[in-house]
């Protein structure tokens, strides 16, 4: 339409401008609908931004961040997140918040779904929350309203994420401040949350295709798949390149792209499989599935491999064939468990044995019996059809013994059976006695082969079983023999010249049989044994037939025996033993043993007489010298005692008869002293010496010793050291009288061969460290005669006395040196001598000694009391009239009043019959007639009245040991005088009982 012209027109003036009719135009509502525009726009580019981010699926978590924040920045919000419900409970996942706001994620984690109900209804609707102001829920939902007013939350908006219908979570957001686009807020938050849900979904579905593509993977890995692509078009074979496929191309030589296929492959094929490998490209090259099993022709150390090739053929929008996929699988095993089950069920229409008595087919999966043959009457049939574990019930009420290490349902049941074959198992056996009606009892072995049908997949076995009654009995016989000691049996026979032997494994379960010709056999023995060459020639000659013949012309067995040197070097004794079998003696029966431990037992045995005879020769031979030494120097002391009291009876002279008889007395100490010695050391020998320990200090059991003897060095003008400084004065745990003896035996032998004027050392030393658990040392040394180094091995004899003449003249028994070192041998010490002859001897004891807690000291000495036995009264008890009129004289010299019983039952009358207290002491022989000295004493302490237990009764007796000490104490007595009687002893013991 075209505008029409404008007619000019004069101004106007003033007043006509005036009288124009002016308008006000409202614009407002254009800069409404402006501003409703450019929120939309950024909304819009909102969205737009969210979706572009949630792109990034691999990057998810990060994705979700930048959202969040997309949309806290744009609403100027406090907070933004998203919630996931899991387990019926939510857990905050992803949160964003605004400047200077704290954040609650940590805090918000497996809240219980029940706190937003109200909120839950909304989302099953497909709605979302929308709160303008949180004061306006105070009443209707206080849980809720506390829970965001202790978060300072006045307004939030909330969008449900929902997956397959289900409520998976919500994205929210806090206190939006950006009014101009609050308007658009819940539609907002509704497409963000459908595109997170998008975006999660997109991330599960990318997931389950990268685990289902690694199953895959492994899948084909694990079956070891060879893959490959067929170019229909131009007859080409492209490999894959996963480890199956690169592993035949190894074995085959194979390219990675095969050409001029498949006339390429077809000398790489078995010649009895190339037609239905060719027919199955001419179905693949005309676009139909095919597949074929072939066996490759072998390689050189490759073993001969069965495959299955499968091929699926694509086509394109034309439906023309352009290529296939085809997959390799190695059926290797499978073909050849066909084949072997194929032979199983051949063999099993033909086995048979003379000594096979039943054999069946069963199929385990289905427990049914399949077929069964039995080939002896009375034992266990089964019928075809029959289920399978019903006919092994009937078996096992027939079995009475099993010989197998597994329980007999384990290798019966079809279960137990099926379990072994899937561990593995295809062949097992055992052994059984099987009852038969009518006849004894077979023993059997049955044979099981498993396999796994190839059509169907059900495990079968094949059961064959064996009549094995004369192998278990022939091994039980050899079992039995071997009990007995027998490693081999045979037999001979001398008709043929050949044996037959048996023996059984190293386990001894199985029998070992060997045969052939007998002479030839026994040179292979002679030859595979380690046997000296002299004895080869020997042994062959007694073991050949011939000799083995002459000689049962004379005896019924005959017996040969040798060593041999086994295997491991060890020197064995065999035995052999023959004998004819029968009346015939056509079959000679041979057995051989290993008498090595009875031959070293019986060569022991003779080297034991040999020995004892040898000891006891030697024993008699000292017995011999014991007696000789002992009967010269009794008659010795003897032939002084008589010859020097026949000289004082015929002598007048009063000067010489007490010279003869300080002669007499002094033989006679040294006769006392030979006996006492020789009684010590016979209970020494006879076991008889036990240690008597007791607390002692330790300069008290040298003190005593050195004070005994210093009178006799001084006599000598010996200069007698002592050095003991170096040991503490501590308190030991030892046998007193024992070391004194062992001390006082050196140190008298020391100053006896030490000349006058000379030196003798006694000291005590620590041992630190212990040597062999001795703790002190005693030495004792000379600057005496010494010893000749000839006689030093005979030193510690019973009466060895060097005949010197400068050691002519000490007397002694001979006895003392022997008596120490058995002494110390018996505390568990040690003893040794080192001596140069003409300089000086020394004597070094080790011994082990305990100590007792805290020291004990040396008691301070008592001053000395003078007591007096005169006008005491003495109960004399004694048979023999010289020892009485001795002890009796001895008494009344010293002013004591003495009243003799001649036995002990006279003493107890005497004593009982006394007033009390008219004796003050009791003197009582140990042995006497009608009554012994302890029955006697005991009769006493038992008489009723003051004195009978409290009088003092001292023993008086020749035996001094400790046992019989010990005896008399326990019988009541309370000291005890040795005979002869020492008159300073005698004395010394009633001072200090009785003493006044």
């Amino acid at each position: 339409m075209v505008k029409p012209a404008e007619t000019k027109r004069p101004r106007e003036t003033l007043d006509e401008i005036d009288a124009v009719d002016f308008r006000l135009v409202d614009v407002s509502e254009s800069d409404t609908q402006r501003r409703a525009l450019e929120a939309s726009l950024s909304v819009e580019h909102l969205l737009t931004q969210s979706i572009q981010a949630l792109q990034n699926i691999d990057a998810l978590p990060h994705a979700l961040g930048k959202v969040l924040a997309l949309i806290g920045d744009f609403f100027k919000a406090d907070r933004s997140y998203i919630f996931r419900i899991r387990d019926d409970a939510l857990y905050n996942t992803y949160e964003w918040c605004g400047p200077n706001v704290r954040p609650e994620i940590d805090n918000l984690q497996g809240i219980e779904l029940g706190y937003i109900d109200r909120w839950m209804d909304l989302f099953r609707e497909g709605l979302c929350l929308v709160c303008h102001d949180v004061e306006q829920i105070q009443d209707e939902a206080p849980d809720e309203y506390r829970i965001m007013h202790q978060q300072d939350i006045t307004s939030y908006v909330e969008a449900p994420i929902v997956i397959e219908d289900r409520i998976e979570g919500f994205i929210g957001i806090d206190n939006p401040l950006s009014e101009n686009a609050l308007e658009h807020i819940a539609p907002l938050m509704e497409s963000l949350a459908h595109c997170i849900t998008s975006a999660i979904i997109r991330q599960r579905t990318q997931d389950a295709l990268a685990n289902s593509q690694e199953m895959y993977r492994r899948a084909t890995e694990s079956a070891e798949l060879v893959m490959w692509e067929y170019d229909i078009e131009r007859r080409t074979i492209t490999l894959s390149d996963n480890e199956a496929t690169r592993e035949d191309m190894r074995v085959f030589g194979l390219p990675q792209v095969i050409e001029d296929v498949p006339e390429s492959l077809v000398d790489r094929i078995d010649e009895a499989d190339v037609g239905g490998f060719l027919e199955m490209y001419r179905k693949v090259n005309t676009g139909q599935n095919a597949s074929c099993d072939m066996w490759y022709r072998a390689l050189p150390g490759v073993e001969p491999r069965c495959k299955r090739t499968t091929y699926t053929v694509m086509r394109d929008e034309y439906g023309r064939p352009v290529r296939a996929y085809g997959i390799g699988q190695n059926i290797t095993a499978q073909r050849k468990i066909e084949e072997r089950y194929a032979h199983e069920v051949e063999s099993l229409e033909h086995t048979s044995s003379y000594r096979m008595i039943a054999k069946g087919h069963s199929n385990l999966t289905q427990n049914k019996v399949l077929g069964y043959e039995s080939f002896m009457e009375g034992i266990f049939a089964a019928s075809p059809g029959e289920n399978y574990d019903e006919a092994m019930k009937k078996l096992l009420d027939k079995i009475d013994l099993v010989e197998s290490d597994d329980p007999i349902d384990s290798l019966l049941s079809s279960e137990s059976l099926i379990r072994r074959y899937q561990r593995g198992e295809t062949h097992f056996e055992f052994k059984y006695r099987l009852s038969v009606a009518g006849q004894a009892p077979i023993w059997v072995k049955t044979e099981t082969n498993a396999y796994m049908m190839p059509s169907t997949g059900d495990v079968e076995c094949f059961r064959y079983s064996y009549d094995i009654t004369d192998e278990i009995i022939e091994q039980q016989l050899v079992s039995k023999l071997a009990m007995l000691g027998y490693q081999e049996l045979g037999f001979i026979y001398t008709r043929t010249g050949s044996y037959t032997v048996y023996r059984l494994d190293s386990k001894g379960r199985n029998v070992i049989r060997s045969g052939g010709g007998y002479e030839s056999g026994l040179d292979c023995h002679l030859a595979s044994k380690s046997i000296p060459v002299e004895d080869v020639k020997r042994i062959r000659k007694a073991m050949s037939l011939g000799t083995i013949e002459k000689a049962l012309e004379q005896t019924a067995v005959y017996t040969f025996s040798n060593a041999v040197i086994d295997s491991s070097g060890d020197r064995r004794q065999k035995f052999f033993q023959f004998s004819y079998l029968d009346e015939r003696h056509d079959t000679l029966f041979m057995c051989m043993s290993d008498i090595t431990e009875q031959y070293a037992r019986e060569i022991a045995q003779v080297d034991e007489l040999r020995k004892a005879k040898l000891d006891a020769d030697r024993a008699n031979e000292a017995k011999s010298s014991f007696l000789s030494s002992v009967s010269h120097d009794i008659r010795t002391s003897l032939n002084g005692i008589l010859g020097f009291t026949d000289l004082a009876l015929n002598e007048s002279d009063p000067e010489k008869k007490q010279a003869y008889l300080a002669k007499v007395k002094t033989s006679g100490e040294l006769l006392l002293e030979l006996i006492n010695d020789t009684l010590e050391l016979s209970r020494i020998e006879s076991g008889k010496l036990t240690l008597e320990k007791e607390a002692v200090g330790g300069h008290e059991l040298i003190d005593t010793v050195i004070t005994a003897l210093r009178p006799s060095a001084e006599l000598k003008d010996i200069e007698l050291i002592e050095n003991i400084s170096r040991i503490p004065d501590e308190t030991v745990w030892i046998d007193k009288l024992k070391f004194q003896k062992i001390f006082l035996n050196l140190l008298s032998n020391a100053i006896k061969y030490t000349p006058e004027g000379g030196i003798v050392r006694a000291s005590i030393e620590t041992i630190a460290p212990p040597e062999h658990g001795c703790n002190r040392r005693v030495i004792v040394e000379d600057n005496g005669i010494g010893v000749d180094p000839a006689f030093l091995p005979q030193l510690f004899e019973p009466f060895s006395q060097e005949l010197r003449p400068e050691a002519a003249n000490p007397t002694g028994s001979g006895l003392g040196l022997s008596i120490v070192k058995r002494i110390v041998t018996i505390m568990g010490g040690t003893i040794s001598v080192e001596s140069t002859l003409g300089k000086g001897t020394r004597f070094t004891v080790d011994l082990p000694v305990e100590f007792v807690e805290g020291e004990r000291g040396n008691a301070p000495t008592a001053s000395p009391v003078l007591a007096t036995i005169d006008g005491t009264r003495v109960l004399l008890c004694e048979d023999n009239d010289f020892n009485a009129e001795i002890a009796t004289i001895l008494l009344r010299s010293r002013g004591v009043d003495v009243v003799r019983a001649a036995d002990g039952r006279a003493g107890v009358e005497l004593f009982a019959q006394s007033e009390p207290h008219s004796f003050n002491a009791v003197m009582m022989d140990v042995r006497m007639p009608m009554m012994d000295g302890r029955e006697a004493t005991r009769a006493i302490r038992a008489l009723e009245r003051e004195d009978a237990r409290c009088v003092p009764i001292i023993a008086v007796t020749a035996d001094a040991f400790e046992e019989d000490i010990r005896l008399n104490q326990q019988a009541g007595m309370n000291a005890f005088v040795v005979k002869p009687l020492n008159r300073d002893q005698l004395f010394k013991t009633l001072t200090e009982l009785i003493g006044r």
